[in-house]
């Protein structure tokens, strides 16, 4: 059953991780602090790695799609595939600053699979410092409208799915759509959303020294620090702005969430903020925090319990929105 209890605060809630979920965990802080940077350094540094080129199951069709301005994207259907007239959109994170990843383009596959074999539309939106806001907003309305028009899916077929950034950018995404008439998706699910560009909540600073990913390297960065990325991506617009901040906007209208965050995550507030905002908007939202976990737990399905647990509600929450 999926934990709806309202967080507000910053205190540590109850519960205790796995073994393997605390060595991960404490790995990553290790790995990460030998860098001297954060997690987003590092995904850089790994980008730039050869990667094997990825190929989808035997059976299953990749159509690889060029949007206008530069975007990409994939769209992964199913062998045997369940239905046709609906799809999960991938938005991946990275601080608007990352690309597509390996990590996320194998990840389709497991969506496709948790949604019940079901189309997966991947979106490889362009990203800073080179292309700032509203480019990845932007090519994320196109991946939309490309689903409609070329794959006869509209948005109330569709749930949307990410993590960090990608999931603070589904929540933008579903108020531009709103806000221009499109219409709305049939549910989201929000990973450790990163919705306050601002970076004011209180567990930047509370739990600083417990995330493994953008902590734990002293001295702790200023208040006027914390928004370097951000500002990299906003290129001189107002950080509160709903497109760039959604926990700013306005919450009517939008679509049913499942949010999940990390207990050790200096974006837990943003999480909490969001659902907060959902409820009292009278959206259908449903919050569950990890214990012990960190910034984007899931992508580690395959070494830790929580991940591989995380993944299988999610997998019921999108197929019972898909019935």
């Amino acid at each position: 059953m999926i934990q709806t209890d309202k967080i507000t605060t910053s205190e540590q809630p109850q519960g205790r991780p796995s073994r393997r979920g605390v060595w991960l965990r404490e790995l990553i802080a290790a790995g990460v602090k030998a860098t001297g940077g954060d997690i987003i350094a590092v995904g850089k540094k790994h980008a730039k790695s050869h990667h094997l080129i990825w190929f989808p199951p035997r059976g299953w069709k990749l159509e690889k799609i060029n949007l206008t301005k530069g975007a990409l994207g994939q769209f992964l259907t199913p062998k045997n595939s369940t239905r046709t007239d609906a799809a999960v959109l991938q938005i991946h994170g990275g601080g608007y600053t990352l690309g597509f990843l390996p990590i996320f383009q194998r990840r389709s596959t497991k969506l496709a699979r948790l949604a019940g074999r079901i189309p997966v539309f991947s979106l490889d939106y362009r990203v800073a410092p080179e292309h700032p806001y509203p480019a990845a907003l932007d090519d994320s309305l196109q991946a939309v409208e490309w689903l409609k028009r070329m794959k006869g899916i509209p948005p109330e077929s569709v749930i949307a799915i990410g993590e960090s950034a990608g999931a603070g950018l589904i929540l933008a995404l579903s108020m531009l759509m709103r806000d221009k008439g499109i219409g709305s998706f049939r549910a989201i699910v929000l990973m450790s959303p990163w919705a306050d560009l601002t970076c004011t909540g209180d567990s930047y600073a509370a739990r600083y020294y417990m995330d493994p990913m953008f902590g734990r390297i002293l001295p702790p960065p200023a208040d006027d620090m914390r928004t370097t990325i951000s500002e990299v991506y906003a290129a001189g617009h107002d950080l509160k702005e709903p497109y760039l901040s959604p926990v700013f906007g306005d919450f009517s209208g939008l679509p049913p969430m499942l949010i999940h965050v990390g207990e050790y995550e200096m974006l837990h507030d943003d999480a909490a903020a969001v659902y907060s905002k959902a409820i009292e908007a009278g959206c259908k939202a449903e919050f569950k925090e990890w214990p012990g976990m960190f910034h984007a737990f899931q992508l580690a399905d395959a070494l830790i319990p929580e991940a591989k647990t995380a993944w299988r509600e999610i997998g019921m929450y999108m197929r019972r929105y898909l019935e």
